[in-house]
């Protein structure tokens, strides 16, 4: 048994931990706005718990290079995909608003 398989399971379980908080909380939210709050620790802290635990598991090598690839892209693509999201969401919002005021 490797000496790292606790730290691997703790890992884990906070990256599967926080997927399923973060999927309860979008259930309870609201607003898109909202619903965006919790989307987002799914791509910062769960990935990240998943690198971490490849590095642990796997050590250093090509298994490490490439959960830190992806964890590198999953860093930088979230924010920008949450704010497109977002963006899209005030778009059609306004939209709407428009479109009601001018029926009247």
């Amino acid at each position: 048994m490797n000496a790292g398989a606790p730290w691997v399971f703790i890992l884990l379980s906070l990256a599967v931990g926080t997927c399923l908080f973060c999927s309860l909380g979008t259930l309870v939210a609201r607003g898109a706005y909202e619903k965006l709050h919790y989307v987002a620790p799914c791509g910062t802290v769960a990935a990240t718990a998943v690198a971490l635990a490849v590095i642990v598991q796997e050590g250093f090598g090509p298994a490490c290079i490439k959960s830190l690839l992806v964890l590198a892209l999953l860093t930088f693509s979230g924010p920008v995909l949450t704010q497109a999201t977002a963006r899209a969401v005030r778009r059609r919002s306004s939209r709407r608003n428009e479109s009601e005021s001018g029926e009247e």
